[in-house]
Parts: C-alpha cells; sequence; structure tokens
C-alpha cells in the first residue's frame, strides 16, 4: 500500500509503477536516516506489537512494516 492506493486490482504497469513508488520511498528513508533497524518481529502477538509501537513511537522513532507483496 502507497498512502491510500492498494497495489492489487490495477494493471500490472499500474501494479509496478506502485511498487517503484513504494521502493523509491523506502530507499529516501533509507537514505535520510542516521540510524536504521531491521527486525524480524515474527512470533510477537498483537499486544506485544502494539506495546512495541506505542515505545518506539514515545521515543521518536519511525517503525514501519514492509510486507512482500
Amino acid at each position: 500500500m502507497i498512502g491510500n492506493q492498494r497495489l492489487g486490482g490495477g494493471t500490472m504497469s499500474n501494479v509496478l509503477e506502485l511498487k517503484k513508488q513504494q521502493v523509491d520511498q523506502i530507499a529516501e528513508k533509507l537514505q535520510n536516516s542516521k540510524t536504521t533497524v531491521l527486525v524480524d518481529y515474527r512470533g510477537l502477538d498483537v499486544e506485544e506489537v502494539t506495546e512495541l509501537r506505542k515505545q518506539l513511537r514515545e521515543a521518536g522513532v519511525d517503525f514501519k512494516v514492509y510486507k512482500t507483496q
């Protein structure tokens, strides 16, 4: 999803363009960040992920989940 646009449901060229935009946005975020941490949070339940997000938000950390499509 980019903004409010879902990747599925469009023509192949539209889907590829949306994916390209998403990759560009991720690349820009990585280039502009002071520190980047990649994590595998599988195994956490909803309550634990919610608490993690809350603590990161309070610390001013930008937390984003990117899923492969």
